[in-house]
Formats: C-alpha cells, sequence, structure tokens
C-alpha cells in the first residue's frame, strides 16, 4: 500500500500496526491493510498492490510508471 493516510498524508510506515489495521501516525486514523480502506467513522482509501507469496519469495504487482 502506499504510504500516505488519505486524510493528512501522514506517513503510514511510521504507524502502529494492530491485527490487519495501521494506525496513522498524525491523527490516529485506522486503515484496514488488506483493503486500504479507512475505518468507520472516517472515510478515505489508500493505494494497494497485489501482494503473493511463493517459496519463501514475496512478489509485488507495481504498475508499470512505478519502476
Amino acid at each position: 500500500m502506499h504510504n500516505r493516510c488519505p486524510h493528512r498524508g501522514g506517513p503510514l510506515s511510521e504507524g502502529f500496526v494492530s491485527g490487519k489495521t495501521v494506525f496513522c501516525p498524525l491523527h490516529n486514523w485506522q486503515i484496514d491493510l488488506e483493503s486500504g480502506k479507512a475505518l468507520p467513522p472516517d472515510q478515505g482509501c489508500v493505494k494497494t498492490f497485489p501482494l503473493k507469496t511463493e517459496n519463501d519469495e514475496i512478489w509485488l504487482g507495481l504498475p508499470e510508471s512505478a519502476s
């Protein structure tokens, strides 16, 4: 997922992770790590990317422009 919260662009990599949720370090918005959606009562979405694991390797599907 992108590293920016949909609220104020907070760096999600600096947030606290609990289960399948990351908490934005700026205003504590909760973002679902699987869907990228902000949890209620907040609204918004973070761009996510397809991911798969195979033979102890992690494959991340990035768009062509991100290469």
